[in-house]
């Protein structure tokens, strides 16, 4: 269930960044400090959702 929430998430990231870069800028400038910040929040989610696995399965382990 978490692993194609995942899924589905990046997908739409990935379509949405697409459609930002697509689109004809109204201002290169603020492009250039727009997808900086996307790609941090991108690579952020991952990281918690790595950390969420991790957790995930030290807390099977603690239960066995």
């Amino acid at each position: 269930m978490h692993e194609g929430f995942n899924s589905v998430n990046l997908t739409s990231h990935i379509s949405l960044s697409q459609v930002l870069l697509n689109k004809p800028p109204l201002k290169t400038e603020l492009n250039s400090h727009i997808m900086p910040i996307y790609q941090i929040l991108i690579m952020f989610h991952f990281f918690i959702s790595s950390q969420k696995k991790t957790e995930n399965k030290q807390n099977a382990v603690s239960f066995n």
